[in-house]
């Protein structure tokens, strides 16, 4: 059993069972409710960056009125539910990115992905609605490389 402590709370932090094992990361559930921990195989002045800028620049929470922490934004996890992505995702843009970059659960020739009432995401979050493109651009790229299609449509209501 491996026990950390966050730095910023000073909370201990305890791994339970065995990782799950992704290209860049082990992802750990722990022992507090709702939370995984997500360990880097290597650390990289990008990725510290990218973990610093993320932490600063936190989401908005859309149920904060309601006394209740979102898991997710509501595309991560309708997206992850959509393409039947792994448990220990983590329900933010670099789990996405990595799960969207794998797919080995559901190995294909080629993906379509279908996003319906698109507009409605952009007009509310336009920043978040540019990272799922930007994010979804980048997938199609690293599997055109693989000569394995993604395409993504996005259909407005």
């Amino acid at each position: 059993m491996t026990v950390f402590t966050c730095a910023s709370t000073g909370q201990s932090i305890t791994l339970l069972g065995e990782p799950k094992i992704s290209g860049e990361a082990k992802v750990w559930q722990t022992n507090r409710n709702g939370y995984l921990a997500k360990i880097y195989h290597s650390q990289t002045p990008e990725r510290v960056q990218k973990l610093a800028v993320m932490i600063a620049h936190r989401p908005k929470e859309p149920n904060s009125h309601l006394n209740h922490i979102s898991f997710a934004w509501p595309f991560l996890s309708k997206a992850a539910e959509a393409m039947q992505f792994p448990t220990y995702f983590g329900a933010n843009w670099d789990a996405f990115d990595e799960c969207i970059t794998d797919l080995t659960w559901c190995p294909a020739e080629r993906y379509v992905i279908f996003y319906d009432h698109a507009d409605i995401f952009a007009q509310a979050e336009p920043k978040q609605y540019q990272i799922a493109l930007d994010i979804l651009n980048s997938a199609k790229e690293y599997w055109q490389a693989k000569n394995i299609t993604l395409k993504f449509l996005t259909i407005n209501k």
